[in-house]
């Protein structure tokens, strides 16, 4: 049960996803060959290296550019955890 609660709950990205990347990465913008709302919406074992690449990307917090609106070391973690279990969930289903 608490599985599915869990899973429930981090079934949508953190709403910094949208506020700080979707004007290059979303909404049919695709910089960089990288679309989130298409990895997003369908997450499949084949997009592993988009998942690494953005799991990177937040680790070194070098995204979004230097000039633009950057998210608070919280809300990059928060990105990270949730790209975390992505990437987990997807492991498990390859496994």
């Amino acid at each position: 049960m608490l599985v599915l609660i869990l899973s429930l709950l981090t079934a949508s990205p953190p709403p910094a996803f949208q506020q700080y990347c979707s004007d290059c990465h979303g909404d049919g913008v695709a910089k960089g060959d990288l679309a989130l709302d298409e990895v997003f919406a369908s997450p499949r074992v084949d997009d592993a290296a988009a998942w690494l690449a953005l799991r990177s990307r937040l680790g070194s917090m070098d995204m979004p550019p230097a000039g633009r609106d950057r998210p608070s070391a919280a809300e990059y973690e928060s990105m990270r955890e949730w790209v975390d279990q992505r990437i987990h969930r997807l492991a498990a289903d390859a496994a």
